[in-house]
């Protein structure tokens, strides 16, 4: 049964429309955080503003139903995780790039933008971190932004990339791994749907009569 939410809503197809405005939302902008200044006219970066505030809005609603669902538990390893589920593993980092490339005016609100992209990504990487999914220089770099140790501005800058980067890698391996058990569940349901046909073919020989 698919996991449901207070309006009856499956969270499936939440998140689904939520992908779908965050793949507008930022195929829209320049990627940059400038808001789509260079995406064709102000009606097409309105649209594209839009569509990131209704996906914000949308990862909100299906973090909440996750975290009310439990369907992540520190008492898990990734092999116990549902292949429906892994996908909702990436709400934080989507949430995260949002924030992070959203319009700001002034530069107040980047600054409230910029950390509640790294608040995000931090909560996307915690939880692969409880699923060791990180290896030890990923760990180490994010336990120094946990802890805001203060380092030399390049080092720093280079870790933050390094990490982001290892991030949206390790995002892309959740996405083939949930293919790849998708398409495992499909080949064991064909094999046993073939294993019931000739069950049943060898069945409707047996008795007397049994030849058409």
């Amino acid at each position: 049964m698919p996991a449901e939410l207070a309006e009856g809503q499956p969270l499936s197809e939440l998140f689904a429309r939520a992908q779908q405005l965050f793949a507008r939302a930022e195929g829209g902008g320049d990627g940059g955080g400038g808001g789509g200044a260079n995406s064709g006219g102000a009606g097409r970066q309105e649209a594209t503003q839009d569509a990131a505030r209704q996906a914000l809005e949308l990862l909100d609603r299906c973090g909440e139903a996750v975290e009310r669902l439990g369907l992540f538990s520190s008492n898990e390893e990734k092999d116990d995780l549902a292949t429906g589920d892994l996908k909702y593993l990436a709400i934080p980092y989507l949430a995260g790039q949002l924030h992070a490339d959203g319009p700001t005016s002034t530069l107040s609100a980047r600054a409230t933008a910029l950390q509640r992209s790294r608040d995000c990504h931090l909560r996307f990487l915690d939880r692969l971190r409880q699923y060791g999914v990180l290896d030890a220089d990923c760990y180490t770099t994010l336990e120094r932004l946990e802890s805001g140790e203060s380092s030399d501005p390049t080092t720093t800058r280079a870790s933050k990339i390094a990490l982001f980067k290892r991030e949206r890698a390790v995002k892309q391996q959740l996405e083939v791994l949930t293919q790849r058990r998708l398409q495992a569940s499909r080949t064991v349901v064909s094999l046993d749907d073939d294993d019931d046909d000739e069950l049943a073919q060898a069945g409707g020989g047996a008795g007397p009569g049994g030849s058409v």
